[in-house]
């Protein structure tokens, strides 16, 4: 009977272990779960926002967001800088939200605050430029696929072309995610959404940008996949 008793008792523990983890397990999949893009034609997402009409703000970032050191304030009574590359210079911008700020403690002199990052009109990240797509369809069947796009970006607002393909995208960035919709020859064919993550090389210039999405299709019925992007 105790050894019915301990094997009893293991086994609860066991199921108590594996209720733990299924519950983090789903917790943890709440996020990539609310990037599936809609499984029925509901047309488009953003009737303000498609082929033929003009952008709904100014294109590229919105302020100039500048990663690293903050400038060091000028001692009294010294002229500001305005020479070329100067302390004063204007600054291009990055090509991405800049990393928090942590001032180096071993620099000589006050630091003057950096203004706060308007995140691209909502968007952590300038996705700008050419990406090369990796992709699989899994339904109806399956095959993989790469394709090259072009992202333009108005603030929080994308647009993309796959010139290979025929398809544009037109859609909204909040954060680390977006929703596109999906057009092919100007009509509307589908979804997709997707996260923007960053790779391990930091926050340098147009390095180690990624992006998973997935994506469904009502052109031929209903087809269905995921892909990734990369920009280096």
């Amino acid at each position: 009977m105790q050894a019915r008793r301990s094997f009893t008792r293991r086994l609860v523990e066991h199921a108590v272990v594996l209720g733990a983890i299924l519950a983090v397990t789903l917790g943890a999949s709440g996020t990539a779960l609310a990037q599936t893009p809609p499984s029925s034609d509901q047309g488009p997402r953003f009737n303000q926002w498609g082929p033929g009409q003009p952008a709904p703000d100014a294109e590229g970032p919105a302020g100039a967001d500048t990663p690293g050191p903050a400038p060091r304030a000028p001692s009294p009574g010294a002229a500001p800088d305005r020479s070329p590359g100067g302390r004063m210079a204007p600054d291009p911008g990055p090509s991405m939200a800049p990393a928090p700020y942590a001032p180096n403690p071993s620099a000589p002199g006050p630091l003057v605050p950096g203004p706060a990052p308007d995140r691209w009109g909502g968007c952590n990240y300038d996705l700008r430029g050419g990406w090369t797509v990796f992709g699989r369809q899994t339904d109806p069947y399956d095959y993989s696929y790469s394709a090259y796009i072009y992202v333009r970006q108005f603030r929080g607002w994308l647009q993309i072309d796959q010139p290979d393909d025929g398809l544009s995208y037109y859609g909204r960035c909040r954060g680390d995610q977006f929703e596109l919709d999906v057009y092919s020859g100007g009509s509307f064919i589908g979804y997709e959404d997707g996260t923007v993550s960053w790779g391990n090389q930091g926050w340098s210039r147009g390095r180690g940008a990624r992006v998973r999405a997935n994506w469904v299709s009502f052109s031929t019925g209903y087809n269905a996949g995921w892909e990734t992007w990369q920009r280096w």
